[in-house]
């Protein structure tokens, strides 16, 4: 039987978990006592966090990770439950974690534009982008968040509307691109735009605007030095932003 790491802190995890134990071997884990692995003390210094693994009440492992994010924690205790379960000494296990730099377009630090810090990131819906806004608060700490989204399908946008617009809060300044609407051409969903989507985050107090790509340069090079600049989106504004930081920015090491 194959393994699952499940995150038991959520009864919806521990009842799928439940229901799939004739299919595979449940491994527990998460913040609450109890479970097989406990994840605790977990900090974060320049949004990069620092946790403790521990095996049922006994062996404890520190993990610290080069990639920033509180979620990212998490993230890696799963690996590290799965790699451990199957074998691997949990110190190796925690330096590999240590090494590891992230991916591309995942809170990716791609250098400044006139003392602007840039980070993109792959964030396509609430969750995620809650999480990205966060994070760039974590790394950059006392600067104001300027974030640029570029919605990613129109269906996506429609049903989850409400939980887009709420998680937008967390910036200061919120500008959409238009829907990129991947597989479903010019009408994926009925005419809805990402004016709809600002409406929605402006009634609930954000400030917020739509900006086409053209627009996107001058925002970009308007913000003040104590600004840092968030582009988050599953569609092609990746590209955008790699051409913002190689026409007017300095590059971070490694970029």
């Amino acid at each position: 039987l194959f393994r699952s790491a499940v995150w038991a802190d959520h009864p919806l995890s521990r009842q799928i978990a439940h229901s799939r134990r004739e299919h595979c071997r449940v491994v527990t884990f998460g913040a609450e006592p109890g479970w097989d692995w406990q994840v605790v003390c977990v900090e974060s210094e320049r949004g990069r966090p620092t946790f403790d693994l521990i095996h049922r009440g006994g062996a404890r492992q520190r993990i610290s990770l080069s990639v920033p994010g509180r979620h990212q924690a998490f993230n890696a205790a799963a690996a590290a439950v799965l790699a451990t379960e199957e074998g691997v000494p949990l110190e190796a296990v925690a330096r590999g974690l240590a090494n590891h730099t992230g991916l591309r377009r995942r809170m990716e630090y791609c250098g400044d534009v006139r003392g602007v810090p840039v980070v993109d990131d792959y964030a396509h819906h609430p969750t995620e982008l809650a999480a990205a806004c966060a994070t760039v608060r974590s790394m950059f700490p006392g600067r104001r968040l300027a974030l640029v989204f570029q919605p990613h399908q129109a269906l996506r946008t429609c049903r989850l509307l409400y939980e887009f617009a709420l998680c937008l809060q967390n910036a200061d300044r919120a500008f959409f691109c238009d829907i990129y609407r991947a597989r479903e051409g010019p009408h994926g969903s009925g005419e809805i735009t990402s004016a709809e989507l600002v409406a929605r985050a402006r009634n609930l107090g954000a400030a917020a605007d739509v900006l086409g790509v053209a627009e996107l340069e001058s925002l970009a090079l308007s913000l003040a030095s104590d600004h840092v600049l968030l582009t988050a989106g599953a569609g092609d504004l990746g590209k955008w932003t790699d051409d913002l930081v190689r026409r007017f920015g300095s590059h971070c090491e490694g970029r």
